[in-house]
């Protein structure tokens, strides 16, 4: 999971991005069609911001939301964390299908010991 000023410096980089919060919303919410209206769009989304995306999406349990970002590029990173938040066992083997290792460690921890 993202630390409290991390986090909070991603949610002040919204406030003037109408587009940003939308789709920040929508991954929260799991609304897989408002996520795919937004990618669909003309709008070029950073990885980072695609990777923020799905650590929304991963912690809401939202697995339709998830297998879009990580089709549209984002990483998987430390989404796992957010699953485990999330207790999402769907989501978990969404990542494995995409190649994460339930084994690999994120920031010296492994996610489910």
């Amino acid at each position: 999971m993202l630390s409290a000023a991390s986090r909070q410096g991603r949610l002040q980089n919204m406030q003037g991005d109408p587009q940003l919060r939308y789709m920040n919303q929508a991954c929260c919410d799991g609304d897989i069609d408002r996520v795919n209206e937004m990618i669909e769009s003309d709008r070029q989304w950073p990885i980072s911001d695609l990777n923020w995306f799905l650590y929304q999406a991963a912690e809401g349990g939202h697995v339709a939301v998830c297998r879009r970002l990580l089709e549209k590029g984002a990483e998987i990173n430390a989404a796992p964390r957010n699953a485990a938040v999330g207790k999402s066992t769907a989501v978990f083997e969404l990542f494995m299908e995409y190649g994460w290792n339930v084994n690999d460690a994120w920031m010296g921890f492994v996610v489910l010991p």
